[in-house]
């Protein structure tokens, strides 16, 4: 019996690992998909740029997961919170598999890995200091200040969604050139709204656990039926900002692929309007929302690729 629970017992590596919540670390490829296809549409590329753009914004996200984790344990929200698959945190601390110091120490080394890569493209492309610098104190305020904001769901948006896609826009760019074009800038709306959306949405299973531990979010205010048709607006935007560019003809045509995750949210609308107070019905939600999330900067990143070959 002991050997057999001795092989049960995942390693401290794997627990780690776990801690950073590898099955949403999927956003990052997503969305600097987007970034690198649009500095593909304009001639450049760069594979190994791309690929440690890619290992650096992986170390930020998971140190965001961690520093959260840390200080929603330390808040006491970790021990009301109602955990799906999709919110609530990995649950770790709670039981009992590492303790709140390990999960500190893991969000620091994370970002300080995440700096280091931050600080070798800034002496590449100076520009990138201003982007590194939003990064690095969204990283270190977001669960401890900036959560009790009202425009907390902003904060994600921003570091997770439009600085990785102007990130590896400019890191494919000819070294010492960090060129900011309008295009890109317009290219990063839809994934930071989403983004945004993503982060609004997980808070409804949340709501009564972050009120009784300090939080101060926009789905707080609003009370959970007015956030589910918050949420819904800002999946209208997200998409309208697809289209405003290409309408007025900065973008191509084939940006508009995007759209074809459209259905999927319109679903994951439909469902938080109706069950916005009910954890378990709006679980189906969650995850639709989640597809929307990383599919449409994907899509997008495709429609540019194809819009450069077919140039």
């Amino acid at each position: 019996m002991v050997i057999l629970n001795q092989i049960k017992k995942p390693s401290m590596v794997k627990i780690l690992f776990l801690e950073t919540r590898p099955q949403f670390l999927i956003l990052i490829p997503c969305v600097l998909s987007l970034g690198a296809a649009m500095s593909f549409l304009e001639g450049n590329f760069n594979g190994p740029h791309l690929i440690l753009a890619l290992v650096g914004s992986l170390f930020v996200h998971a140190s965001v997961n961690s520093l959260n984790d840390y200080t929603d344990w330390k808040r006491g929200t970790d021990m009301l919170v109602t955990r799906t698959p999709f919110s609530g945190g990995s649950g770790l601390i709670k039981a009992g598999l590492l303790s709140p110091r390990t999960v500190l120490i893991e969000g620091i080394v994370t970002l300080l890995i995440a700096l280091a890569i931050g600080i070798y493209f800034i002496r590449l492309y100076p520009v990138l200091l201003w982007f590194v610098a939003v990064g690095g104190l969204l990283t270190v305020l977001y669960t401890p200040i900036l959560t009790r904001s009202v425009i907390t769901e902003l904060f994600p948006g921003i570091g997770l969604g439009a600085i990785p896609v102007i990130g590896a826009y400019i890191v494919m760019q000819p070294v010492g050139q960090g060129r900011l074009s309008h295009e890109i800038l317009w290219v990063a709306i839809p994934p930071l709204i989403l983004v945004s959306a993503l982060l609004w949405i997980n808070e409804l299973p949340d709501v009564k656990a972050d009120l009784e531990t300090g939080r101060r979010h926009a789905v707080l205010l609003l009370g959970t039926k007015k956030a589910a048709i918050g949420y819904t607006i800002l999946l209208f935007l997200s998409y309208s900002f697809i289209i405003i560019p290409v309408a007025f003809g900065i973008l191509d045509n084939w940006v508009l692929l995007g759209l074809l995750s459209a259905p999927i949210a319109f679903k994951a609308a439909v469902g938080t309007l109706k069950n916005h107070d009910n954890i378990k019905k709006l679980i189906p939600a969650l995850g639709q929302n989640v597809i929307t999330v990383l599919a449409t900067p994907v899509l997008m990143a495709v429609g540019l690729m194809i819009a450069r070959l077919i140039d």
